[in-house]
């Protein structure tokens, strides 16, 4: 995952004018000092009046041994602050390892707390992290793997990484709908969990900014747009469709495997690959399919700085014509190094409206394309036009397969 060095995230703050760095104190400089005593992996500590993570505490650094600790100025911060490095410190000790797993990171999480209060035990600052303290926080990992296996759901991907991000950018959703309204956690499990009757609400289950789900993107030359006259109309029922699909791609995306496997593959003499995949929407399977392969290939290369394009081919809405959906996604350097050359994907979703069904699964992909327009834009153009530019992709794949025996033979001689 492409990720800045906490150094390097204080520092661009800096240059913004935003002081981050604040004093260490005593307690915190004496627990940290006994992890180094104790041979931890450990870096530098740095404390932060400001989570360097939304809504997290604090975080350890595999590589580095590197720590930053959230120090705000409030009554309890001292303890708090002090009970949250005794959990970095615990990670630094058990060294724990990155996993592609949502259960296997929270049964981390469970094991890095009672660590944790082993130290305090260990080190005589036992009120720092109590066995009652414990008993809670354990039952909120427990409570945070279901939330987050639910937000990882919703956003097609049980990986712990993504699923965490799912799960902040769906808080964020119905804050912004709350607007000066007080947070309300109820709400928000009913939300998460599906069982709100507030439609407005609701909809921030699948309505939320999925470009949060990415740490990196390249921003092409125009983000956001609009369906305009191609724009289907937008109800709890495109809404519950764009649920139940997103939510039944999720454990099927292991069985599926990896999208590019369906796609037709163009290799380049510069090393460069695209990988053209094409599918149909005309009913609620064939939507789980065009969900499937579009949102992998959006979170596809974890590593790679991604840019991303939409186009939308239709003529006019009241006839029963085709609809033709673009993603083009530019890939570059899927390693995270500029040894790799740039790859390519072009996903080309036809839907052809014959009846209820088939329109409201449409009117959830539509749904599902507006979630990612923030850093993203949209392009709609006649039907033509894209007929056009998807038999030019295909010609040039069928090319390159006709040429690719005589590379090779040449290259044998």
């Amino acid at each position: 995952m492409l990720k800045l060095s906490f150094a390097d995230q204080i520092e661009y703050r800096r240059l913004a004018g935003r002081e981050t760095l604040v004093d260490t104190p005593p307690e915190c400089a004496y627990l940290w000092e006994k992890g180094k005593a104790a041979g931890f992996h450990l870096g530098r500590l740095y404390m932060v009046n400001e989570p360097l993570d939304p809504g997290a505490g604090g975080a350890w650094h595999r590589e580095s041994g590197d720590v930053w600790l959230h120090c705000p100025p409030s009554p309890d911060s001292p303890v708090r602050s002090q009970t949250n490095l005794l959990h970095e410190l615990a990670h630094a000790d058990l060294r724990t390892r990155a996993t592609e797993m949502l259960d296997g990171y929270w049964d981390g999480e469970a094991a890095t707390w009672r660590r944790a209060r082993e130290l305090a035990v260990e080190w005589g600052v036992e009120h720092l992290l109590t066995q009652e303290a414990l008993e809670g926080y354990l039952q909120e990992t427990e409570e945070l793997r279901e939330a987050h296996r639910q937000a990882g759901s919703l956003a097609g991907s049980l990986c712990p990484y993504t699923a965490g991000r799912a799960y902040d950018a769906l808080r964020i959703a119905l804050a912004e709908r709350l607007g000066e309204q007080s947070w309300d956690h109820d709400l928000f499990e009913a939300v998460l969990y599906g069982y709100c009757e507030l439609p407005d609400y609701d909809a921030a289950a699948v309505d939320f900014d999925r470009s949060l789900l990415r740490g990196c993107w390249s921003l092409g030359y125009t983000q956001n747009g609009d369906f305009g006259s191609l724009a289907l109309p937008q109800d709890e029922k495109s809404a519950g469709c764009l649920r139940y699909a997103m939510q039944h791609i999720t454990p099927a995306s292991r069985r599926r495997g990896d999208w590019k496997a369906g796609a037709q593959t163009i290799r380049y003499e510069d090393g460069e690959v695209t990988y053209l995949f094409h599918t149909r929407v005309e009913s609620d399977a064939d939507l789980e399919q065009a969900l499937w392969a579009l949102n992998s290939a959006l979170l596809d290369y974890p590593q790679a700085s991604v840019m991303a394009h939409w186009d939308c081919f239709g003529d006019d809405l009241e006839r029963q014509s085709a609809r033709i959906y673009h993603l083009s996604v530019h890939y570059e350097h899927p390693d995270g190094t500029s040894r790799t050359p740039i790859t390519r994907g072009e996903i080309w979703v036809l839907c052809q409206p014959r009846h209820e069904h088939s329109t409201k699964a449409e009117a959830a992909l539509q749904r599902f394309i507006r979630g990612w327009l923030r850093v993203q834009g949209l392009r709609c153009g006649r039907l033509s036009e894209g007929l056009y530019e998807l038999w030019s992709w295909q010609e040039a794949a069928q090319r390159r397969r006709s040429s690719a025996p005589v590379a090779e033979a040449s290259s044998a001689a």
